[in-house]
C-alpha cells in the first residue's frame, strides 16, 4: 500500500469520472481512493508480535463496525507497550494518508457495502472491478 502509485492512479482516474451524480461526490484523488481501494488484508494484517489478546484485536481491526469503534482503537492502539516503535510505525503507516483506513474498515468507505472485493492483491484487477461503482470509464 505504497502512497505513490495509488495517488497517480486517483489523479489519472479523476478526469475520467463521466456519471454526474457520481461527479458530484467525486471532486479529489482522496475521493477517488476512498471509493476505489481495497487493501489485501494480509499485508495490512503484517504487525509485530505481541501479547495474543491484543494480536487479535489488531488483526480484527479492519472490521470495527462504526466511526466511534475506530476512534476507540486509535486511542488504544497508542497505549500499548512498543519498545521500538515498531507497532507505531506498523499503525503511522495506516494513518500517514486519508485513504488507506477507509479502504480495509467498511464503515469509514465511500464504497459500497455491497461491493466484496475480497482479498485481491492485483491493484488492477481490483481497480477494473470498482471501475463501475465510480462511474468511471475505461
Amino acid at each position: 500500500m505504497e502512497p505513490a502509485p495509488l495517488l497517480g492512479m486517483g489523479d489519472a482516474l479523476l478526469p475520467t469520472i463521466d456519471i454526474p451524480l457520481v461527479a458530484e461526490e467525486v471532486k479529489t484523488t482522496i475521493d477517488v481512493l476512498k471509493r476505489n481501494v481495497r487493501s489485501c488484508y494480509s499485508h495490512v494484517k503484517r504487525i509485530p508480535h505481541l501479547p495474543r489478546e491484543d494480536q487479535d484485536r489488531i488483526n480484527n481491526f479492519m472490521y470495527m463496525e462504526s466511526p466511534e469503534d475506530v476512534e476507540e482503537f486509535k486511542i488504544w492502539i497508542r497505549t500499548l507497550h512498543d519498545p521500538n516503535s515498531v507497532l507505531m510505525r506498523w499503525w503511522d503507516h495506516k494513518e500517514m494518508h486519508e485513504w488507506p483506513l477507509p479502504g480495509v474498515i467498511q464503515c469509514l468507505s465511500d464504497m459500497d457495502p455491497d461491493v466484496s472485493l475480497g482479498a485481491v492483491t492485483r491493484a488492477l484487477e481490483t481497480q477494473v472491478q470498482c471501475m463501475h461503482v465510480v462511474g468511471m470509464s475505461m
